[in-house]
């Protein structure tokens, strides 16, 4: 059985439809995505650990990206795209955002 038929959708995404599956997210790729694709993979390189994954297609099309626990994450941010989670949930997809320094 394919690990994606156990995929839950997230809510709060306005733009298209978001699943969980694992520590994946999968989502419908968009006329940019490959430029999205290529920021991520950027980003990587240089070791930016706080945007996720790019981490390939799906059999349906999909694209792939790493999951991302913001409760793992200390700081405050500012969020520049989408915030996806459940129920009070602490995960997101597809989110940029600029971390601000905390002193703890």
């Amino acid at each position: 059985m394919p690990h994606h038929e156990n995929e839950e959708m997230l809510t709060g995404g306005n733009v298209s439809r978001v699943y969980r599956s694992g520590d994946t997210v999968r989502r419908e790729l968009k006329p940019d995505s490959p430029k999205i694709h290529k920021l991520l993979k950027h980003l990587e390189n240089k070791g930016f650990s706080y945007a996720p994954k790019f981490l390939g297609i799906d059999e349906k099309g999909r694209e792939i990206l790493s999951l991302l626990y913001l409760n793992k994450i200390k700081g405050y941010f500012n969020f520049k795209w989408f915030v996806f989670g459940k129920n009070g949930g602490n995960y997101m997809s597809i989110s940029l955002f600029e971390q601000r320094s905390v002193e703890t």
